[in-house]
């Protein structure tokens, strides 16, 4: 019997790292098998993501060896392929990706044009105006290529309608997270705490992530400055940059009189192990998209504290822990509240992140609703 063959979903994102788009990208192309994916960076793709592609059996194209993609040269490389494999459903990821990908993919006249657009809407503040540029460009190509449009998140959704996309054909599917790699484990925490040298009295207040300013960690460092001076707390930064090396965070420590407190960590593999030895997740971002962070540590139990930014009140979903960006005073005034919880409080407060984890954000509803969608799509006419 002839075997049926799949028809292919191609995939094109910016690049592809370790960032929390790709992860999702990841997700969706190795767990999703009505299809054949076909992967395409219009810059680089890193080598373990690249090996986790080839062990999935996954075809994947990097057009450029460089961290910005080349506008001028890539075009045309990326149209050869969308020619050359004729693709069922194209899915792009991003800015870049959903403004060449999609007048390419509209020129070829490709019925099945999906865009996923995953952060808030830009200023010019805090990007390159290349990015600001196509921003503004794809609010108004929005109502034209796109059949389309999938949003990570409804806050994300809302103010990208308000700045003028097309409100017809969207959905929004948010990021899941795979359980089996995030969990509590009481072994796991004594062992890393073990391993970082803290105490079971000493209070772990945890952050991870780049180092950027969007992630604001001067405002955390002048919080946790603020902790009443009888209570043994220790922070613990993960993360790209976030290290000795990086001499503005270190001045800040410094300049704050907390460095004995603060112990940089860098970038670090096994998150897992560093959430459950936490007593406590800070996010302190005055800008995000979807944290995949947050979901990852509502999977190991552990207590979080965030600034209202991009999706996370939306994932939270607990007011009482929610604090307005930049404010380190109230971020201060609801970490020290979190110390003073009794073991009751602090219980229930874990149990409902994990609770309300697995009913919003596991990795198999995130999955189920882009095969759901991937076959509305699909049952759409040419």
């Amino acid at each position: 019997m002839e075997k049926i063959k799949k028809k292919i979903v191609f995939h094109v994102i910016t690049r592809i790292g370790t960032g929390g788009t790709e992860k999702i990208l990841k997700q969706v192309v190795m767990n999703i098998n009505d299809y054949e994916h076909i992967i395409v960076s219009l810059s680089s793709i890193d080598e373990i993501s690249l090996e986790q592609f080839r062990s999935s059996n996954l075809k994947s194209f990097s057009l450029s060896h460089s961290d910005q993609p080349n506008l001028l040269f890539i075009p045309l490389r990326l149209f050869r392929l969308l020619k050359l494999y004729k693709p069922y459903i194209v899915h792009t990821w991003l800015t870049h990706s959903n403004f060449l990908a999609g007048i390419l993919s509209s020129l070829l006249k490709h019925p099945r044009i999906i865009w996923s657009i995953r952060s808030m809407p830009i200023t010019l503040q805090e990007t390159s105006l290349l990015a600001y540029f196509l921003s503004k460009i794809n609010i108004l190509l929005s109502h034209f290529i796109p059949t389309y449009i999938i949003y990570c998140g409804y806050i994300i959704k809302d103010h990208h309608l308000k700045s003028g996309y097309s409100k017809r054909k969207i959905d929004v599917i948010e990021n899941g997270c795979d359980e089996k790699l995030y969990y509590p484990d009481i072994q796991i925490r004594n062992i890393t705490r073990s391993e970082l040298g803290i105490t079971e009295s000493t209070f772990l207040i945890g952050t991870i992530g780049r180092y950027d300013p969007h992630k604001d960690y001067i405002t955390l460092l002048k919080a946790v400055s603020l902790l009443n001076t009888t209570i043994d707390w220790k922070l613990l930064m993960i993360g790209l940059g976030l290290d000795l090396s990086n001499k503005e965070l270190n001045y800040h420590i410094e300049q704050l009189g907390i460095s004995p407190n603060v112990i940089l960590l860098g970038k670090k593999q096994q998150i897992n192990k560093y959430l459950n030895s936490m007593d406590v997740f800070v996010s302190s971002s005055i800008k995000e998209g979807f944290p995949n962070t947050l979901i990852e540590a509502m999977f190991t139990a552990t207590p979080i504290i965030s600034t209202d930014a991009g999706e996370s009140s939306n994932i939270l979903c607990r007011e009482t822990f929610i604090a307005p960006p930049k404010d380190y005073i109230v971020l201060s005034k609801s970490i020290s509240k979190l110390i003073k919880m009794d073991t009751q409080e602090t219980m229930e407060y874990k149990n409902y992140l994990r609770n309300r984890a697995f009913d919003q954000f596991s990795n198999f509803k995130m999955l189920s609703n882009y095969h759901s969608f991937y076959k509305r799509v699909t049952s759409l006419g040419n």
